[in-house]
């Protein structure tokens, strides 16, 4: 079973965490990035896919799946004030489970940085 995304994740995560105030982009005063990725198992697809659509339609629009290639999780990226409002945007049946990760961009002189900060 391929895990690239969440080892990807977890990279962001540590990343940004080791230089704290990085990667955000320019928004609303509190507001970050978050990549939401959620997990079903092949029995609770359509119970989870039901979830979005009774719960939470605005979300269809925007959550990508992978069902289709035995992938049973669904991404999104949303900008929210902090995890728990990022979180709370999925149906609760959902909301458990997710992995929310804030994300955000780099400039070159940014990355020069951290390559500078290493030696």
């Amino acid at each position: 079973m391929r895990k690239p995304l969440l080892s990807l994740g977890v990279f962001c995560l540590t990343f940004l965490l080791a230089f704290p105030g990085l990667g955000s982009d320019s928004k609303s005063a509190g507001e970050t990035s978050y990549l939401i990725e959620t997990s079903h198992t092949p029995e609770e697809c359509l119970r989870s896919l039901d979830a979005v659509v009774d719960e939470t339609p605005k979300l269809l629009d925007k959550m990508q799946w992978g069902c289709g290639a035995d992938v049973h999780k669904g991404w999104m990226f949303v900008t929210a004030d902090d995890e728990a409002a990022a979180r709370n945007m999925l149906p609760s049946s959902l909301r458990e489970d997710a992995n929310i990760v804030p994300i955000g961009k780099f400039t070159a002189d940014q990355i020069r940085s951290y390559h500078n900060k290493k030696k």
